[in-house]
């Protein structure tokens, strides 16, 4: 799977959001002179919410930087960014299925004062399909940390979500 070394979290306002996100735009203006963008990095568009309270609508897009213009009359610190279509790069950058709704389930507890430990974690892990569960009677290799547990014993591995064909 590639890899992108750098990715860009950036405010979108909402009509330029918009524009993005139909394909009618595919580059913006932005500021360089805060940050070292280049062709092949991430953009995290995140879309402003008008008004107070939270900032994001929660509505995002995620885009490749596939030129960037700078020069040619703009301001030293302004730069023009292109952008490849979004479907060219989802499957680089949307994580696993489960990835999101267990970050959701361990980020809402904290928030509800709940604590977790460890094993807990792990239980939200396969109910997520992150890890799953593997019955083991004998070491499964050198450095088996399960066998400290004795056998038979229960194990945790992680699943092709977290392990991507490389």
């Amino acid at each position: 799977m590639a890899q992108y070394e750098t990715a860009h979290e950036l405010k979108v306002h909402r009509q330029p959001f918009e524009d993005l996100l139909s394909g009618v735009k595919t580059c913006e203006v932005r500021r360089c002179d805060d940050r070292n963008f280049s062709v092949g990095d991430l953009v995290w568009l995140r879309e402003l919410r008008a008004g107070f309270g939270n900032p994001w609508s929660g509505r995002e897009l995620r885009k490749r930087i596939t030129h960037i213009q700078k020069d040619y009359g703009l301001p030293e610190h302004l730069c023009i960014l292109s952008y490849a279509p979004a479907e060219d790069v989802r499957a680089v950058v949307e994580e696993p299925p489960g990835l999101r709704e267990f970050a959701k389930e361990i980020i809402t507890a904290a928030y509800d004062g709940v604590s977790y430990d460890g094993g807990d974690i792990q239980d939200i892990a396969v109910k997520h399909g992150l890890l799953r569960s593997e019955r083991h009677t004998a070491p499964c290799g050198e450095h088996c940390a399960c066998s400290e547990y004795g056998f038979p014993t229960v194990c945790l591995r992680r699943t092709e979500l977290l392990n991507p064909a490389q």
